[in-house]
């Protein structure tokens, strides 16, 4: 078992043939876009079927090989800095237009290669008073 290691940003890490992992980071910093703006992580051990076993791990953006087993792990499909939307400001007496950044999570991965999506937040118009 390997425990406690970061493999940031890195879908091949060199790990021999062990197959169980506690509490070790696999997060992307990406998600990858399957089509259609629909998100997926990317594969870890592309190639690679051999089923593991990862427990209280951090696999942000990251899809485990098939067979595995995900044990009370942050499975998050997310994108850090998206643009949604924009704002005015003034500087110095000129109107700049600025964007307004958020992190945006779309859904999480509760089997191997099986996503479960939340709805997109949509912006609401403001009232108007009466």
């Amino acid at each position: 078992m390997i425990s406690n290691k970061s493999y940031y940003d890195n879908l091949s890490p060199d790990v021999g043939d062990e197959t169980e992992f506690f509490e070790c980071n696999f997060t992307q910093p990406e998600p990858v876009d399957s089509g259609g703006g629909v998100y997926v992580g990317g594969r870890l051990f592309p190639g690679d079927d051999t089923p593991r076993t990862f427990t209280r791990c951090n696999l942000v953006n990251a899809e485990v090989p098939p067979g595995s087993t995900i044990v009370k792990c942050n499975t998050s499909i997310r994108r850090w800095s998206v643009i949604t939307g924009t704002d005015e400001v003034i500087v110095d007496g000129t109107p700049i237009t600025a964007n307004i950044y958020s992190s945006v999570i779309y859904g999480r991965q509760t089997a191997p290669g099986v996503y479960e999506y939340k709805a997109v937040p949509e912006e609401l118009e403001e009232a108007e008073d009466e």
